[in-house]
């Protein structure tokens, strides 16, 4: 192993080319043809800029991305849905609070008060207050909050 490691060429890092300058050359011919290109500051491009440069793959490209492409409608309720969500998780760091209701039937049997007479079946309603925690010793509700805002932060 360690011989082949030792054969084989010696490597040298290539040199690093020198640089003349830091800018574009000027223009050896100052009348321009409609070939070459231009910057026109301040003005505005059309809509379409892509097809200035005349090529059939890439405006293929781009009308697929653009027929492909979700509208802004529905990236503004893609991103109201990811902060409702990490507004919902949030809550699961504090105590939930809520009423519940219920109706049912009984019926005792002879067991319940031995040889009296037993009570006619009836229904009962029962409706109270609820409150429920959980203990985050491990983190994970935490994490998933944290992961909530991070999806609602990508989706913005």
């Amino acid at each position: 192993m360690v011989a082949g490691c030792t054969v084989g060429p010696d490597f040298h890092a290539p040199a690093v080319p020198r640089a003349e300058q830091y800018i574009a050359p000027a223009p050896q011919n100052p009348t321009a043809t409609s070939s070459d290109q231009e910057v026109a500051l301040g003005e505005n491009l059309q809509q379409d800029w892509w097809k200035l440069f005349q090529s059939d793959d890439l405006n293929e490209v781009v009308r697929r991305a653009l027929a492909g492409n979700r509208t802004l409608t529905s990236a503004a309720a893609t991103l109201a849905q990811a902060r409702e969500l990490a507004a919902a998780q949030s809550g699961r760091r504090y105590p939930q609070l809520g009423v519940t209701a219920g109706i049912g039937g009984q019926k005792y049997g002879a067991e319940f008060l031995g040889s009296l007479a037993k009570p006619p079946p009836f229904t009962y309603y029962a409706v109270g207050p609820t409150i429920s925690y959980s203990f985050d010793y491990l983190g994970g509700v935490a994490r998933s909050v944290e992961q909530r805002h991070a999806l609602a932060e990508y989706q913005r």
